[in-house]
């Protein structure tokens, strides 16, 4: 079975915050027939990325989002998928990804071929790190400190 599909037959049967996305993700990486990328087109996506992530607006409503939730990096992480999607959506149309949950992680495994993995390009792990940095929000929050540091 393709995993698009069952991604979206679990996504039709329970909430899209209860899906395992690291299942799918991972399924989505084993899959041979899921959409590849050129170490020069993952480099131009992640500067798509970054261009969504450092716009004023979307940084904005994330750091509005670390306020809301009172800095609790448990909350933050389970609405900041939703809000980044909607951010990133015209960029995975442009990709030629679905414009929807399966699709982002579509994309993520496509760009985890150069920049994770058994090899990876270290200029891309570089500029991933950096991408994944930016998600969030504004640095003087911490977020990312919060949200990575050891438990």
């Amino acid at each position: 079975r393709n995993i698009v599909s069952v991604a979206a037959n679990a996504k039709s049967e329970i909430p899209q915050d209860e899906v395992d996305r690291r299942t799918i993700a991972t399924a989505l990486a084993q899959q041979e027939d899921r959409k590849k990328l050129t170490p020069e087109g993952a480099s131009d996506i992640m500067d798509d990325l970054a261009a969504v992530y450092r716009d004023p607006s979307f940084v904005r409503k994330v750091d509005k989002l670390i306020q809301d939730v009172h800095f609790d990096s448990a909350e933050f992480m389970k609405h900041i998928s939703s809000l980044a999607l909607e951010a990133q959506q015209g960029l995975l149309e442009k990709w030629g990804f679905q414009s929807s949950a399966v699709g982002l992680l579509e994309l993520r495994a496509a760009l985890q071929d150069h920049s994770r993995g058994p090899s990876p390009n270290p200029a891309l792990r570089a500029k991933a790190d950096g991408l994944n940095r930016l998600l969030y929000g504004s640095p003087e929050f911490g977020m990312y400190e919060r949200v990575h540091a050891p438990v």
